[in-house]
This record gives structure tokens, C-alpha cells and sequence, in this order.
């Protein structure tokens, strides 16, 4: 299955991988609720499709409230949680380092992140549309945060940036209804178009000096 093609139809809820499979493209499943596996590229943990060798987190298919990603998950894949409904609270460890484009885009249930890791990227549209996202406490380091990347999150009220961060991307917080205060770091240096519009409630900003 090759990247970004078209996924399994949304009526599909079982899957069996079978044997002779070596290669998973990204954003590949969507809205199937069971998998089991035969090829030995890859194996299951906890409800989720990995590589073989546990580094990365292709596909969650499982109806838990509470989820703690497997120790070992470097990458979270693109599209890995999307339109999970069930999802209440996510830990993430501190061997995740990048969790990728829209991997947890309409997470409808979505309340909590919990970070274990010092350093952490998020990708493009990482958490779009997660309207119940209320509390999400900022790793100590961060990479550039992308566009769009919390788009729709209508129940943040609160946003810690850390230090390190240095560009805050197109339309990152558009749409949060509810966010009252953010904290910028003194690294950023750059706030792109969009990136806090339609927070209708923003009351408490604090920028640092040199922006652009």
C-alpha cells in the first residue's frame, strides 16, 4: 500500500494483513476497528499496528478511554488516530519524538495529552478539529510548531509554548473558540497568518521582543 493512497473503504471494519506483506504506506486505513497480522514486518500491541521492530505507530484501531502508547514508538504516522471516537486521554512517552500530520485529526472525545518526552515535533494539522482538547501541557522542547496544527480545538483555554520554538505556523490556533491566555517563549521569532484567529476570547497574549 503506497503513501497517502486511497484508503480502505469506510465500510471495511476487519483486516487481516497477510504474509507476503513488507510495506504499509501512511494514512492507509481508515475506520477499521480490527486488524490482525500475519506478516512478520510488523506486529500488534495495545490495538495498534507497529513496525516490526516497535519504533513506529501506524494505525490504532482500538475503543479504549484511555490509551498510553507503547514504550519504544519513536513516530506517530499520519492519520494513526484519526476519527477515533472513543479516546478520552492519550499518554505519550518519552521515546516519541515527532507525531506526524493529522494523525489525531477528529479525535471527537479527545480531552487530555499527557507528555512524557523532553522533545517532541508535531506535524501539520496534528490535532485538527479535536473540539473537546482541554488540557494539553507543551513538552519542555519543541520543534517549529506547523500549520494548522491545532485548528478547531475549541475547548483549549491555555497555551504554554516552550522555549525553542521559533515559529508558531499558518492558522495553528484558528478556530479555539475558548483559549484565554497564551505564553510565547523569547525564541519565537516569526507568527505566520491566521495562526491565532477566531480566538474570540484571547484576553492575555505575552510576545516577546523581535517578532516578525
Amino acid at each position: 500500500l503506497d503513501d497517502n493512497q486511497e484508503s480502505f473503504e469506510p465500510s471495511l471494519e476487519e483486516l487481516r494483513i497477510p504474509s507476503n506483506v513488507e510495506y504499509i504506506g501512511r494514512a492507509a486505513f481508515n475506520g477499521i476497528r480490527k486488524i490482525e497480522n500475519d506478516s512478520p514486518y510488523f506486529k500488534i500491541d495495545k490495538d495498534a499496528l507497529l513496525s516490526n521492530d516497535g519504533t513506529n505507530l501506524i494505525y490504532y484501531f482500538g475503543k479504549s478511554k484511555k490509551y498510553r502508547i507503547p514504550s519504544g514508538v519513536v513516530t506517530v504516522w499520519s492519520n494513526a488516530f484519526m476519527g477515533n471516537q472513543y479516546i478520552e486521554e492519550i499518554t505519550i512517552p518519552s521515546s516519541v519524538r515527532t507525531i506526524e500530520s493529522n494523525a489525531f485529526e477528529d479525535c471527537s472525545q479527545l480531552r487530555s495529552v499527557v507528555f512524557n518526552s523532553d522533545y517532541l515535533f508535531l506535524g501539520d494539522s496534528a490535532f485538527f478539529e479535536c473540539k473537546k482538547l482541554s488540557s494539553f501541557k507543551m513538552p519542555k522542547r519543541m520543534g517549529n510548531l506547523s500549520g494548522r496544527t491545532f485548528w478547531g480545538c475549541q475547548s483549549l483555554t491555555e497555551i504554554n509554548i516552550p522555549e525553542g520554538v521559533e515559529i508558531i505556523g499558518n492558522a495553528s490556533f484558528w478556530y479555539c473558540y475558548s483559549l484565554k491566555k497564551i505564553v510565547l517563549p523569547s525564541s519565537i521569532k516569526t507568527i505566520e497568518d491566521d495562526a491565532f484567529n477566531h480566538c474570540d476570547y484571547l484576553s492575555e497574549l505575552h510576545l516577546p521582543e523581535g517578532l516578525k
